[in-house]
Formats: structure tokens, C-alpha cells, sequence
């Protein structure tokens, strides 16, 4: 309905400044055929100008082409947080109430219209009628008439038509026919019953019905006595009532029909004010049709491949509105759309769909691959229950997770989008761009940048009134054609920031971050590109600003920026105009799977496998397990040995002697011998074979020469390394036996006898033990992780659980113990072990009325339907809060 409220809108607005120039200067003026015209043009214009929408392109002032990249923030510690209604939801809202009336309101215009239209037939049907040549005559002693509708004359048999009186209002109602008034009617009417809430069409209705009689009266009188005329109408009785859809003679106020008789023309004035309206409707033409289109492509370079997948499709329709719409329809309108308003032809846009078919998250990657995509944005629209209550709204960016290769360039094309969409898009824009937790298949198996958007709740009335619209869908093709131009201009530009630029004061000023591009003020001001200190390997070369650096046919390693506030803190009053430091020596990068930055020490903390330092160190200075070392004794530490890394500035370490004017100190922590094996079990040796890795399998065939053991054997390890090809380990809870394997033949019937060895215990049948290494996080099975790597999740994921809370679920529970109106949310903590059970179910709040009890029963319920928690790769116990609300109505 929102679009047709701005129509409504617009048709007001245009239809009441025709009326005013009406009012001024043709209202009760004697060419009443004209005014006929142009109020009846000035309805139709009204309602089909807002309609009509002609472009005009004008080029756009030049744009800063820089992107300002996000931060992407990972939602994996988010609740999957449920709503459960327990009583009747209502429906009824402002969003379905308004449309409800409006239309209500047009019913009833409809039914007066079939009234009006049912009493003319019945009085055709009640009294004969008689055909004056063109006209059909019907006497009647209806106190409605005399009127005529169309080509019939309804008489009232009181008035004599034969009199001088009855003559003239014969003559008047003939006039109504032969200028065919009745259509005027008609028609303005039909209009009121879509437009009633339009004020100025109704002052158009008034307006109409006068100067129908103006027209009449006029040819009523003619050469007779205008005089007489005028006393008529005088001495006449009103009927009792009339219809709209009628001309009746005793209508209208008398003065002004009068005043019309009476009135006398001026050719000079009347051909003037007419002419006037010539401007007036080129300027509401124009106001009401022209849309200024600029012409605001930015990228003109090598032609790139851009794919845009709607998502879901065919059997898999997504998320559903409250009014109906599919997510599937809603996605592949807005992807169509995009390839529509696309005009720059050095942008391919591919839709990996133009139709409603299904696709698998690995066909369309494979499409994208098969296109050589250079880009890739999927839209979807989020949804949750029906019951979520308050609803969910607006727009969410998802780019792949940091250990993918197309994370760092995903960020910057999500940076580019967003920038585009911030104040310039109907819906909220929740947070930046985010990484889920547990992946999105579409973006992070994709080789080029990609992006996901779910441009808002389907399941939010007001979020599907906006999506459904034009402007809305127009508005998201528009933001997202002019971020993928942005994105693709920027990597075009020629700039010697090629490597890392940190812009300070931006970011805390222990953190590093190496981007490409970055959205700053201080490039476009004239004093920082004219003015600003540089300095080149802690070289002054002087204020000779930014144009400097651009200008400079050298290639450097990093570029630092500082605004003139931290610039004249560190260079004192040279740095007024801001400051840009440079290093051409070689750059000193630390990389790892994660980094952390700790706002309370300002530390940078990197963690992960095969952690690498590259670079010169000279500046650093550096410790390894609490021992100095030399920047030569750090290159010789394998990566695989280092644990984490921690960086922290110099500065914040004033009471350590040994600084010494070094910038920064990184403390480095080494795997234990212990931890320096990525395999379960350590690398050992028992009969010339190397033990490198261990796979456990179901054993489905047990054999029969087994079936001794108290417990026949149900899983199999097998060694995975050289010289392994006959041997294997047969393995019954803890008790391990490795037997002898020879080609074509059957396991050996020995046995051994029901003994417990320890976990690091294997026995070989010639009874030799090989004693493993302790498993590097065995320390860790018992414990019991707050936090992980990787959060637990019910089987199925958040649809999976609402359908488990659906099923089995009591929502009437709060409502059986007495409740009031109102919400009352359980918070929940228990914790979920390795095999996917739970245990230790706590209520962390009780809002009371059962609600506590029932959700304990339910969490309960769900055990074993959990994937458990991971931490360094392996399934450990882990507590998990899930939040269950209860909504109880009235």
C-alpha cells in the first residue's frame, strides 16, 4: 500500500494547484465550455502525472572514490532468541487497519453509486416513457424531478410542459443532454470512489455541477427574457432530494446562476486568463514527470563479470510475509532489477537465475565459476516466526569468514554496498558487515569477493510493505550497481598506497590493519595534500603534503597517516597540516589464523597454526619464553613451534630497561613438546611403523572369530603412515588389540584376555607395549569451556529449533498459572557435552508462573539433538544460554 499512499499523495498535491489557478482566474467567468475542459482536465491530469516519469541525465559532480571498510563482526555468540505466543495472536495493526478503511470507505461510494443507479432503473420500470425524437420523455410525481440522466428527460407531471415555465425547463434538462453532462457525472463520481479522501475533488465536483447549469441556463434563455428566467428559478419550489449522478434543475446556489445571467464578458480579459494556463500546465507537467537522473557512473575500465544470485527458488520458497509474498519472488524481483538499471557497459550482470528454479549453494557457486565471476552478491530476506515479538527490521551484509581467500576483498565490496545503502534506504542497517559463525557456503566457496544481503525481514509487515514496493526495489539495485562501481573504480585507481595504510585515531593505536583502500577526509583537504609533514624512513623531507607522495615515482612499504591533532603531538608545530609517514625498507608482518586486540593492554595477541614473521625485526625487541633474542634468532624458530604472539608498543612498557628507543616488544610463546604434534597421537615407533595419524570408523562386519570378547568390536582404527598395510587395531571400549593382517586371509582367532589398559596403552599380540604421548588437549576433556571457538548448535539450526519448540513445547503454561498480558522471557544455562547430551540445566532468571519448570522440561527434551562445541579442533563440553519468551495476550 506504500506506494499507492505516495500516489495519493502526489495526485492531491497536483490536482489542488490546477484548482488554485482556477480559483483565481477562470471561477465565475463566462466561458463556461472552457472551464468545463479544464476542470475535467485538471482531474485526469492529476491522476495520470504522478504516474508518468520521463528521465533527464545530468552529470554528476566528481565523487571520492575511496571506500571506508568496516569491520566485520562475527555473530556466532548470538542467542537463537524464540518468541512463543501462548494465546491468540491479533493480527490487526495500523499497516492492515488503514488499507481496511480506505477501502471499507470506497465500498460505500460504491453501493451509493449502485443505489443512485438502482432507483433511476426502478423509475424507468414504474412510468411509461415517450420518445421525443432523440429524447425518451418519463412523467413522473416523483419529488426528485425534474432531472435528466443521459437521454432521459424524469418529469415531474406537477409542472405543465407546455407553460412558459415548463418550456425553459425543458429546454434547460434538453441542454444537459445534447452537452452530455450525465458522462461528466459519471466519471467524476467513479473518481471519487477511488480518490474520496482527495478534498480538491470534491471542490471539482461542485465546481463541475455549476458550470453544468451555467451551460443550460445560458441555452435555456437565449432570445427570451433573462428576466423572467431568473424569477422562475426564483419562484420554484426545491424538490425534496436529488441525485448526484442527475442534472436536476432546481440545483446550485441561485446567486451565482443569477449572477452568470446577468454577467457581462470582456473578450480582452477572458482570451488573457485562458492563455495563462498554457505555463501553468508545463510547469506541473514538468514538476509532476521530470525525474533528474545523473549520470553517476564512476568505473570505466576493463569490462567485469558481476553475478547476482536470487536466492532460493522452485520447490525451496524461503521465508513467507504475513500478506503472502514469497522470499523467492521477493529476491529474484530485486536481482532482476539490478540487471535492469545497470547502464554502465563495462559491468556484466549475470543473474545465476531469471526464472523460479531450484539450485543447490554448489550450483550456483559452480555458476559463478563457469561466468570467470569477478564479483559475486546474493540477496535474501531474512525471516523468523510469525510470534517473534517486537519483530526483527532491517538489513544485514555477511562476507566470509578471515581463513577464506576472498575474505579481506569481500570486506571491501560489503564496505562499498554499505556505504552506498547508509542514509539512503528505507530500513534500518543492523550493525556493519557481518560474519556468521558458521559459514554461508555461497560466499565462502566462491574464488572472487562476495557478498550476501538480506535486505530485511519478510516476516515484518512494515519491512514487506517496503520490499514489495518499486521505490524500495529501485533503491536496492540503484545502492548496490553504485558500490559494485565504487568497489571496481578503486581497484583501477593508480595510487602508490599499494600495501598497508593505517589511519590513526581511527582505530586503537596498538592495532594494525593492512587495507588497500580507506575512506579519509584528510585526502581531499587542499592543506594535507599541499601542507602536510612527510616523513620517509624517519627522514623529514618536509611539509610538502600528500601530492608528494602521489607525484613520487617510488614504491613504498607502508604509509601511516596521522590527522594535524596526533601530528603535532608527535612532530610538534610541523605537524599542524597533518603528517604522513613512510617506510621503504621492508615491511615487518606478523600473520596468523586469528588476532585479537585487547582494548584494556592495547595488545595484539596472534594465535593459530604455522604462525609467520617476515620482515626486518631490528626495531622490535624481542622475547621467547621470557628470554631475549636477536632478530637473526627469530628467523631460525620453525613456524610451527609458535603458540601466540604478543605485541604491545614500547611506550606502555616504560619501566623495562632494555627498550632502548625499540618501537615495540613482542613476547613470543612456544609449543610444548607435547603440543608440537598436530596428530592425536605423538610420532612414535613400534616395529618399524610410524604412527602419523588415526581414523576412527564404524565396523559393521564384525568377524566371527571375535565374537570371544565380552564385547564384540564395533569401531576401527586405522593407522594411516608407512608399512601399515597388515596391521590393524581392533579396538573394544578401552582394550586395543593390534593383529597381524596378511593378504586374502582372515584376522588370527587369538584373543586377549578382558584387561583394562590405560588410554595411552596399545598391546600388541607379541606383547610388546607402545607407550603414547598424553594427547595434546587431554588436559581438557574434563573441563567444562564458557566460550569456544566454535559455539554448540541444535541439529537443524535455528529453523530446527523452532520446530522443535512448536512440537513439543507448552506455551499455554504461563497462561494456565495466571499470567497477565505480557512477556515473560526464560533464560536457560545447562551444558552440552561432546556426544551432543546435557546436563546441569539452570534457570539463570525465572519470571515465574511455570515458565521456568517448562523450559527446563524442554531443554531436557533436547538432548542428544545438539552438535557440540569445538575448541582447537576437537568436541569438547561447553556451557550454551539459550533464551525461550513467552507472550501472553489478551
Amino acid at each position: 500500500m506504500l506506494p499507492f499512499y505516495w500516489y495519493l499523495l502526489k495526485v492531491i498535491l497536483c490536482s489542488g494547484i490546477l484548482l488554485g489557478y482556477y480559483w483565481l482566474f477562470l471561477r465565475n467567468k463566462l466561458f463556461h465550455r472552457y472551464n468545463r475542459f479544464y476542470l475535467l482536465m485538471a482531474i485526469g491530469l492529476s491522476m495520470l502525472l504522478p504516474l508518468i516519469k520521463i528521465n533527464f541525465w545530468q552529470q554528476d559532480s566528481q565523487t571520492n572514490g575511496a571506500i571506508r571498510v568496516l569491520q566485520a563482526v562475527s555473530d556466532g555468540d548470538a542467542y537463537m532468541n524464540t518468541v512463543v505466543l501462548s494465546s491468540q495472536k491479533n493480527n490487526w495493526n495500523s499497516q492492515t487497519l488503514y488499507p481496511l478503511l480506505y477501502w471499507l470507505v470506497s465500498l460505500v461510494f460504491v453501493l451509493l453509486l449502485l443505489r443512485t443507479l438502482y432507483i433511476i432503473r426502478k423509475l424507468l420500470k414504474q412510468y411509461p416513457a415517450k420518445k421525443i425524437e432523440e429524447i425518451n420523455f418519463i412523467n413522473t410525481d416523483d419529488d426528485s424531478t425534474p432531472f435528466s440522466f443521459f437521454k432521459f428527460i424524469f418529469w415531474n407531471n406537477s409542472i405543465d410542459v407546455d407553460s412558459t415555465t415548463g418550456r425553459q425547463i425543458f429546454k434547460h434538462e434538453v441542454a444537459h443532454i445534447q452537452e452530455k453532462h450525465s458522462y461528466d457525472k459519471l466519471f467524476l463520481n467513479i473518481c471519487l470512489i477511488f480518490f474520496w479522501c482527495n478534498p480538491f475533488f470534491w471542490i471539482y465536483r461542485k465546481e463541475l455541477n455549476m458550470i453544468h447549469e451555467f451551460i443550460a441556463d445560458k441555452k435555456a434563455v437565449e432570445d427570451n427574457d433573462t428576466a423572467a428566467f431568473a424569477a422562475m428559478i426564483l419562484q420554484s419550489a426545491y424538490p425534496r432530494h436529488r441525485f448526484e449522478l442527475t442534472n436536476n434543475f432546481f440545483y446550485s446556489p441561485i446567486k451565482r446562476r443569477l449572477h452568470m445571467l446577468t454577467k457581462i464578458d470582456n473578450p480582452r480579459i477572458s482570451y488573457f486568463v485562458r492563455l495563462m494556463v498554457l505555463p501553468l500546465a508545463i510547469i506541473v507537467f514538468a514538476a509532476f514527470t521530470f525525474k533528474a537522473k545523473t549520470n553517476n557512473s564512476i568505473y570505466h575500465g576493463k569490462k567485469i563479470t558481476v553475478v547476482i544470485d536470487a536466492g532460493h527458488g522452485g520447490d525451496d520458497a524461503g521465508a513467507k510475509s504475513p500478506d503472502g509474498t514469497l522470499e523467492k519472488d521477493l529476491n529474484l524481483a530485486i536481482a532482476k532489477k539490478v540487471k535492469e538499471l545497470n547502464e554502465n557497459k563495462d559491468i556484466n550482470i549475470i543473474l545465476t537465475r531469471e526464472t523460479d528454479i531450484l539450485l543447490t549453494p554448489q550450483q550456483r557457486v559452480e555458476f559463478a565459476k563457469s561466468k570467470n565471476a569477478d564479483l559475486f552478491i546474493s540477496f535474501h530476506v531474512d525471516g523468523e516466526p510469525l510470534s517473534q515479538k517486537p519483530m526483527q527490521s532491517g538489513m544485514v551484509f555477511y562476507v566470509s569468514k578471515n581463513q577464506y581467500a576472498n575474505s579481506n576483498q569481500s570486506k571491501i565490496l560489503a564496505s562499498a554496498i554499505y556505504n552506498e545503502f547508509n542514509n539512503n534506504y528505507g530500513l534500518k542497517i543492523n550493525g556493519g558487515i557481518t560474519q556468521r559463525q558458521y559459514g554461508i557456503w555461497v560466499i565462502q566457496a566462491n574464488t572472487c569477493p562476495a557478498v550476501l544481503i538480506e535486505t530485511g525481514f519478510i516476516t515484518n509487515r512494515q519491512d514487506a510493505a517496503y520490499l514489495n514496493s518499486h521505490a524500495a526495489k529501485e533503491t536496492i539495485a540503484k545502492n548496490v550497481l553504485a558500490g559494485i562501481e565504487k568497489y571496481a573504480s578503486s581497484l583501477t585507481k593508480e595510487n602508490n598506497l599499494q600495501k598497508n595504510i593505517t589511519i590513526t585515531d581511527t582505530v586503537p593505536s596498538a592495532t594494525i590493519y593492512n587495507v588497500k583502500y580507506t575512506d579519509s577526509a584528510y585526502f581531499a583537504n587542499a592543506d594535507f595534500k599541499n601542507k602536510a609533514l612527510v616523513i620517509i624512513d624517519s627522514k623529514e623531507i618536509g611539509n610538502v603534503g600528500y601530492k608528494y607522495v602521489e607525484t613520487s615515482n617510488e614504491k613504498y612499504n607502508t604509509v601511516t597517516i596521522y590527522k594535524p591533532a596526533e601530528a603535532k603531538k608527535r612532530y610538534g608545530i610541523k605537524g599542524k597540516f597533518g603528517a604522513i609517514k613512510i617506510t621503504q625498507r621492508e615491511s615487518t608482518i606478523i600473520s596468523g589464523e586469528s588476532m585479537t586486540f585487547d582494548d584494556k593492554t592495547k595488545n595484539v595477541i596472534v594465535t593459530g597454526d604455522n604462525i609467520k614473521l617476515n620482515g626486518d625485526f631490528s626495531d622490535y625487541l624481542i622475547f621467547v619464553e621470557g628470554k631475549r633474542v636477536t632478530a637473526e634468532d627469530l628467523n631460525k624458530i620453525a613456524p610451527n613451534s609458535i603458540r601466540s604472539i604478543n605485541v604491545t608498543k614500547s611506550e606502555d612498557q616504560a619501566d623495562n630497561s632494555d627498550i632502548n628507543g625499540k618501537k615495540s616488544i613482542i613476547y613470543i610463546s612456544l609449543k610444548s613438546k607435547k603440543e608440537d604434534s598436530n596428530n592425536k597421537f605423538s610420532n612414535v615407533s613400534a616395529n618399524d611403523v610410524q604412527v602419523k595419524s588415526v581414523v576412527v570408523e564404524e565396523r559393521k562386519d564384525v568377524p566371527q572369530d571375535l565374537h570371544s570378547l565380552k564385547q564384540p568390536a564395533l569401531n576401527e582404527i586405522t593407522i594411516e603412515g608407512r608399512q601399515i598395510t597388515d596391521k590393524q587395531i581392533t579396538v573394544n571400549n578401552k582394550l586395543a588389540v593390534i593383529e597381524e593382517r596378511k593378504q586374502q586371509q582372515q584376522l588370527t582367532s587369538k584373543t586377549v584376555q578382558d584387561k583394562k589398559l590405560t588410554e595411552q596403552e596399545i598391546a600388541l599380540l607379541n606383547q610388546k607395549k607402545l607407550q603414547l604421548q598424553q594427547e595434546i588437549a587431554s588436559k581438557d576433556d574434563n573441563k567444562i569451556f564458557i566460550k569456544t571457538e566454535t559455539a554448540p548448535e541444535f541439529i537443524g539450526g535455528q529453523q530446527g529449533w523452532l520446530d522443535f519448540l512448536k512440537k513439543n513445547l507448552k506455551a499455554y503454561i504461563p497462561v494456565n498459572n495466571g499470567a497477565k498480558a505480557g512477556k515473560y522471557t526464560v533464560l536457560v544455562k545447562f551444558i552440552i557435552h561432546t556426544d551432543g547430551s546435557i546436563s546441569d540445566i539452570k534457570c539463570v532468571n525465572d519470571p515465574g508462573f511455570g515458565t521456568c519448570e517448562e523450559v527446563k522440561r524442554i531443554i531436557a527434551l533436547s538432548s542428544m539433538k545438539w552438535t557440540p562445541a569445538i575448541q582447537n579442533g576437537r568436541k569438547v563440553n561447553a556451557y550454551h544460554r539459550q533464551p525461550v519468551t513467552f507472550v501472553v495476550e489478551e
